[in-house]
């Protein structure tokens, strides 16, 4: 809805600049987002699940994996990390995946980029 809003305000007001707040936009859409979890969850639908593959060491990578797990808690969606060293072989690695993708448990998969090696 709020992105509704600012498209439908931007299409009226294009000669007019406009500041906008990103962290008040943000709170619109994660409060938007919660909501809409809520009501999936209340429908008797499942809670969905993140499922984060993080390989490695690098520093930057745990630290944008650590805030997408606390913005999907903070929306209502449960997350797991799963830690692989970055001596795993790419046949284990798409292996992985493979096992991610069919499980029924997991509606999102995010595999952190960069892998080592890249």
């Amino acid at each position: 809805m709020a992105l509704t809003l600012l498209w439908w305000y931007f299409s009226y007001c294009r000669d007019d600049a406009v500041v906008i707040s990103g962290r008040k936009l943000a709170r619109q859409i994660r409060q938007e987002a919660r909501h809409e979890v809520e009501q999936w969850v209340a429908a008797g639908n499942k809670r969905p699940h993140l499922s984060v593959v993080l390989v490695g060491e690098n520093p930057a990578s745990h630290s944008y994996v650590l805030n997408k797990t606390k913005a999907a808690a903070d929306v209502g969606i449960s997350s797991e990390t799963i830690l692989k060293p970055a001596s795993i072989t790419e046949e284990e690695l798409l292996d992985l995946i493979s096992k991610l993708n069919n499980d029924a448990n997991v509606d999102g998969l995010l595999v952190q980029l960069p892998l080592p090696g890249e």
